[in-house]
């Protein structure tokens, strides 16, 4: 439909404009087109490589309690349990909705080590490990796999504005 729209749109373009703006926008088609078919190419080789996806469904992203100014491990197994005993495919820890951005490693890591401990296989565990900081983003994505996490969630850095190139590095 695209295309057939586009080449429609061409012979409209011809039958007003000269054909040097014709070239140009059969040339803008082009690398459109060449786009598309990149990234259905894209799909087709990653199901020919039967990648199974982590979950399917429902993926709760868990807050993380806090009394008295430390995190309550008591409360996190509450929220892990409520959420499996609900049927939810999935768990997110250290998400932004666990308050990642304020946590210190140390607390991620104490976090992560007791979510995957906790659930114990019943479900897959994501990790957020993403930072503004690719070494600790690294470093603590190693982690999560050191300790059993199922996957991990990055992100891209922020509050730093990173060159196509640097996003490139930080997800290699």
């Amino acid at each position: 439909l695209i295309i057939t729209s586009f080449i429609f749109y061409l012979f409209y373009i011809n039958s007003y404009f000269s054909t040097y703006y014709v070239n140009i926008h059969y040339t803008i088609f082009l690398l459109v087109f060449q786009y598309i078919f990149k990234i259905f190419t894209f799909e087709r080789d990653n199901m020919k490589n039967n990648r199974k996806p982590v979950f399917t469904g429902v993926c709760t992203a868990l807050i993380t309690p806090f009394r008295d100014g430390k995190i309550d491990f008591e409360a996190l197994s509450g929220l892990i349990e409520f959420q499996i005993d609900g049927g939810v495919d999935a768990l997110l820890i250290n998400g932004t909705t666990g308050e990642s951005a304020t946590l210190t490693d140390a607390e991620k890591r104490e976090i992560i080590s007791f979510a995957v401990s906790e659930v114990g296989g019943r479900v897959p565990v994501i990790a957020g490990t993403g930072s503004n900081d690719t070494h600790k983003a690294v470093e603590l994505t190693k982690f999560a796999y050191d300790v059993g996490a199922d996957a991990c969630l990055a992100v891209t850095p922020y509050y730093n504005k990173a060159s196509e190139a640097g996003l490139i590095k930080h997800y290699e």
